[in-house]
């Protein structure tokens, strides 16, 4: 058993389920918004029509399972996201002394990405930049060729359309999903009195403490990436 496939399998399902059950507290929610706004609508000798459920129909509404409250219903999901960022924690552990490079860099991407998705669902949105911003510059990096481990994998033609699939991969991650949820994270810092200097400092900071990070693990690295964390501080609104 690769073990690093169970980390990768637990923490897929942990997330899929939060997101499952994310859906159902939006739900939830807009029900109690619903009937929060019915009974502010009515008056206070309205009949809201709801005799039957006290009696008039046998008792029956009586025997109906009380639906969980939107509160206790985002708790299991937060719940769910903390055990996914664990396993994705661990996931990204066993990589770096069970796997070639290549596979545990993109471990770390996807671990990052389940910790920032924690942090901005619990409003942790300083940890959430830094967490999204890591995952944002080593896709990046994959989808445009920046980071080479061993250009060996790459040679023939099967390697080079395998190398190409791979990048597209990793460009689309980043531009549609992980930049859009960094945007919203920093959004929130500066809606919290971060300012644009700040924000562009605190940026750059992640970025060289993330190349640091993986100049440090992986030795053998080529890397040659341009700044992109800055640049996207500066683009915002």
């Amino acid at each position: 058993v690769h073990y690093s496939l169970v980390s990768l399998f637990s923490a897929e399902r942990c997330r899929s389920h939060a997101m499952e059950i994310k859906a159902a507290y939006d739900d939830a929610v807009r029900e109690a918004k619903r009937l929060a706004s019915k009974r502010r609508k009515k008056g206070p000798g309205d009949d809201d029509g709801d005799d039957d459920d006290f009696g008039m129909n046998g008792g029956e509404s009586k025997k109906k399972k009380k639906k969980a409250s939107p509160a206790k219903i985002r708790r299991h999901y937060i719940n769910k996201l903390h055990k996914a960022a664990a396993y994705g924690t661990e996931l990204e552990e066993r990589t770096e002394v069970s796997c070639d490079d290549r596979t545990a860099i993109e471990a770390r991407a996807y671990a990052a990405w389940t910790r920032g998705t924690l942090a901005m669902e619990i409003g942790n949105w300083q940890t959430a930049c830094a967490e999204f911003g890591s995952a944002l510059t080593i896709c990046r990096a994959l989808g445009q060729g920046e980071l080479s481990v061993d250009a060996s994998m790459t040679s023939g033609r099967e390697g080079a359309a395998e190398d190409l699939e791979s990048r597209d991969f990793f460009s689309s991650r980043a531009e549609h999903v992980i930049e859009p949820l960094l945007r919203f994270s920093q959004y929130e810092l500066q809606k919290g009195g971060m300012d644009q200097s700040d924000l562009r400092s605190f940026f750059e900071e992640q970025e060289v403490a993330e190349m640091k990070h993986l100049e440090a693990s992986f030795p053998k690295l080529s890397l040659k990436l341009p700044s992109t964390l800055g640049s996207l501080a500066c683009k915002s609104q």
